[in-house]
């Protein structure tokens, strides 16, 4: 069982598991069509039976060597919570996929970003993860720009990939090797 104490800290963000009391807050966020539409698979309308839903099936799967994979993201000065984020491993080939969520009124202020940046470190560093990935529908530049400002390359596309509220959408997806992690966090220490 993962410590439930454990966090994650950035400059503003703190990355922490979920709990049930986070339920009426991300009902609040994400019953939201523009913040489920750029997800996988996020029901619209998104209520608190879903998110209670979702923090009740949370362990085990979001659990990789006893450390967590699935966090809520809270500001670190007043604990707001602005979001979900977390790496969906697959231990078999040591590898996460990537995903956030952010509600509308948190956009644009650099949070996607800044999470993102704590779990690519996180997998690498603590998780000992191979390869990290993620996607985004052809249509989310601004998941784009975040995954870029993250530092992840991007990969490839993966045209009419999936079906999203009714309508095709191209599925674009990026990645980072371990190899790339430490040379980033080896230019950021040396630079």
């Amino acid at each position: 069982m993962a410590d439930a104490s454990f966090v994650i800290e950035t400059e503003r963000l703190r990355l922490r598991e979920h709990d049930p009391a986070d339920a009426a807050a991300m009902a609040s966020l994400f019953n939201d069509i523009e913040v489920v539409r750029g997800t996988l698979s996020v029901p619209f309308p998104y209520t608190f039976a879903h998110a209670r839903e979702w923090i009740a099936g949370l362990r085990p799967k979001w659990i990789y060597e006893g450390k967590p994979t699935s966090f809520a993201v809270v500001l670190r000065d007043g604990g707001v919570l602005v979001g979900s984020a977390g790496l969906n491993v697959d231990a078999a080939h040591r590898r996460g996929e990537l995903g956030y969520m952010y509600g509308r009124a948190h956009w644009g202020k650099g949070y996607a970003t800044e999470s993102c940046r704590a779990l690519l470190r996180y997998g690498f560093e603590t998780l000992r993860l191979h390869v990290v990935y993620a996607s985004h529908w052809g249509w989310n530049g601004a998941s784009a720009r975040v995954l870029e400002k993250s530092g992840m390359r991007f990969e490839g596309v993966l045209r009419e990939h999936g079906v999203r509220l009714g309508e095709v959408h191209d599925s674009v997806v990026y990645g980072m090797v371990a190899e790339e992690h430490e040379a980033m966090r080896r230019g950021a220490v040396d630079g």
